[in-house]
């Protein structure tokens, strides 16, 4: 091998065998080097082509962005779920995915101390209309540690949200039966078509109605002792009333005030009874304008003394056809709502006035407008939110702070309406104040009732003998001095089996029965048929401190036999007795 000069001439070039091989070598490496980093790039993105046809076959939407929230990344599912291609998203703000009043830019300080958050949002399709989302976002960081990126994946849950409004919507229809058992729901879950998640909240309601139950169950018998507590004590008072008449002011104040005291109990006993769904309506014509004036001095001392009630009657308004205590309960609950919308005091208005409506219970238009009667309770209090007022008749649902509030008192009226057949109208503005509007169908005919207690007319008497059977000592001696100064002869036993054994010895001169349901060794129920196999014709009737559904629960009450509920007044059990006592046998 020669070199050649590029100014002389050729010379022999003996170290070119070297130098050849080092330039021979360098060129292989320089060769080899690039076949390794092209099969790792061909390798990189068969792994990058295999990672895009796997995001783009799952049905949740994946976004990756850049620190400056601009999209890189967006697989096909992500992209039809807006109603873009991904070639339209790439490049674009994240933004594009939301409302404007929905946006909240992220601080790079604020990504720096994150590494995951979920959350739920609405998001907006290219077409402009929005759906709920739930997202899942986790940084993306270099070797360095700083962020790079965001992986975002996207699920649309219309669906989730139309099942759980179905199902808000069927528990609020329900109307506060939460004593469902465990196959009412079961045939929930198949109606509703319910996943793992939906499932898991039916299973946290059934929960909170079996913690019910067990309520209702305690009340039941707390009802009945304490009706038993209270008969006593209002039979004794008439007692003394009567022994007292001619006393001064002083001592007839203080006999009203016990008896006040009272009926106040009972009536918690009913709203005890109301709460564990016992207590029946009785529905009978009614004046929702007396209603609302009688209890308007129990409902002043509810409130503080910054709030002013003013209490506005139609005398006109029409009768309708509903329970007055349930009404009662009804007032008294949207008071209490309304006096605690109003912490800083304010105007609180009840009304009562006839209301035509174009409309029928179910927001349906009507070809005539329908005659009602409309109760409306109004306060100047905080108002409430759309968001809020959309869920105030939820089972269970509240605004006030732990201890205030079980979230049971406005989805009990909603029902006692509902089964009265009436419906709400509820308006309201935060920080000016709501209008709760309760519509109840105008009575056709009828006059109304007397509020219960205030029965009107002489007390009722009688020379018959009755046979009075009660295991309580007090109260069955209080109740046979009442039937005795009433003029009736008294036979007194302590249960069913000691009553049974008198009857047989006097069944010539007993014109009535009047028997305890609850009793030791022989209940008023058992005692009732074991008189009806030897004696048909006798006179019956019950007194039950427990609600009328639990009386006889197993079909051996014949229905005709008369219920006397406690606690009662002498003029009551006087008028259940005689009318007992005059009935045909």
């Amino acid at each position: 091998m020669k070199l050649v000069r590029l100014n002389g001439p050729e010379a022999p070039l003996t170290s070119v065998p070297k130098h050849a091989w080092a330039l021979e070598s360098d060129g292989a490496m320089r060769t080899e080097q690039r076949d390794r980093e092209q099969a790792a790039r061909q390798n990189a993105e068969e792994q990058l082509c295999s990672l895009r046809k796997a995001l783009d076959a799952i049905r949740i939407g994946v976004t990756i962005t850049d620190t400056e929230r601009r999209i890189v990344y967006v697989n096909a599912a992500d992209a039809a779920m807006h109603g873009y291609t991904p070639a339209e998203l790439i490049g674009q703000r994240v933004e594009i995915f939301s409302r404007a009043e929905n946006r909240s830019p992220l601080a790079p300080e604020r990504l720096r101390q994150l590494s995951s958050w979920s959350r739920e949002s609405t998001n907006v399709r290219k077409d402009g209309s929005a759906f709920p989302v739930q997202l899942l976002s986790d940084i993306v960081r270099g070797a360095n540690g700083e962020p790079i990126g965001v992986v975002t994946t996207c699920e649309d849950i219309t669906e989730q949200k139309l099942v759980e409004e179905r199902l808000r919507t069927a528990l609020r229809d329900l109307g506060l039966r939460v004593a469902a058992r465990d196959e009412e729901l079961s045939v929930a879950y198949v109606k509703l078509g319910v996943e793992a998640a939906e499932r898991q909240a039916l299973e946290a309601l059934l929960r909170q109605a079996q913690k019910l139950e067990a309520i209702g169950q305690l009340s039941g018998g707390i009802a009945h002792d304490f009706n038993n507590l209270l008969t006593i004590v209002l039979t004794n008072l008439e007692l003394i009333e009567t022994a007292f008449r001619s006393a001064g002011d002083e001592v007839a104040g203080a006999l009203a005030d016990i008896r006040a005291a009272a009926n106040s109990g009972a009536a918690m006993v009913q709203r005890l009874l109301g709460f564990s769904r016992q207590a029946q309506l009785r529905i009978q014509p009614l004046d929702p304008g007396r209603v609302v004036v009688d209890v308007a001095d129990m409902l002043q001392p509810l409130l503080p003394d910054h709030v002013e009630l003013e209490t506005v009657v139609d005398e006109g308004a029409g009768i309708i056809k509903a329970d007055a205590s349930a009404l009662q309960q009804i007032v008294i609950n949207l008071v209490t709502n309304a006096r605690d919308a109003m912490p800083d005091g304010g105007r609180l208005r009840i009304s009562v006035a006839r209301a035509p409506v174009e409309r029928d219970r179910r927001g349906q238009a009507s070809a005539s407008p329908k005659a009602y009667v409309r109760l409306s309770v109004q306060d100047t209090g905080i108002g409430m939110t759309d968001e809020v007022k959309a869920r105030i008749f939820d089972p269970f649902f509240t605004t006030k702070p732990p201890g205030k509030g079980t979230g049971l008192g406005l989805a009990m009226t909603y029902g006692l309406v509902k089964q009265q057949a009436g419906f709400i109208e509820v308006d309201t503005t935060p920080g000016k104040g709501t209008t709760m509007s309760l519509y109840f169908p105008l009575a056709e005919n009828g006059a109304a009732a007397a509020i219960p207690g205030q029965g009107p007319g002489e007390v009722p008497r009688g020379t018959e003998t009755i046979l009075l059977v009660e295991d309580e000592e007090s109260l069955r001696r209080a109740t046979q001095r009442v039937l005795e100064r009433l003029g009736y002869r008294v036979l007194g036993a302590t249960d069913g089996a000691e009553a049974l054994e008198l009857f047989r010895a006097h069944r010539a001169t007993i014109d009535l029965i009047l028997s305890d349901v609850v009793m030791p060794r022989l209940g008023g129920v058992d005692l009732y048929q074991a008189i009806r196999r030897e004696d048909a014709a006798v006179r019956f009737a019950l007194v039950t401190g427990y609600a009328e559904r639990d009386v006889g629960r197993d079909g051996k009450l014949d229905p005709r036999v008369p219920l006397i509920f406690k606690p009662w007044t002498v003029p009551d059990l006087a008028r259940h007795v005689r009318k007992t006592l005059d009935r045909a046998a």
